[in-house]
């Protein structure tokens, strides 16, 4: 499986992170690109409506599977409970425009 980018962005704010943690993300796109859609909890779940969640620590990135890849369309900061209704209306916005 191949890890797709939707947007330079979401590389700028992986790479403004502190060191352990982009190794930790990185170690996580590695398993993804791995396992593919068998990846499951703790690493990663379904939200609903063909986006995935994937878990770092307080980091979370919203994804969908396409064709032979797996499509990051956002990443940020969790800092709720519960994951942002805007992180999650821009995650289906550039999922529909795929």
């Amino acid at each position: 499986m191949y890890i797709a980018y939707y947007s330079d962005n979401i590389k700028k704010f992986i790479h403004s992170l502190e060191k352990g943690d982009i190794k930790k993300i990185y170690n996580a796109l590695e398993i993804l690109e791995t396992l593919g859609s068998n990846i499951d909890m703790p690493l990663s779940k379904p939200i609903g409506d063909g986006l995935f969640e994937l878990r770092v620590k307080n980091i979370r990135i919203l994804y969908t599977f396409r064709e032979n890849s797996a499509v990051l369309l956002s990443i940020f900061k969790k800092k709720l409970y519960r994951i942002p209704r805007r992180e999650i209306d821009l995650a289906k916005y550039r999922l529909n425009s795929l």
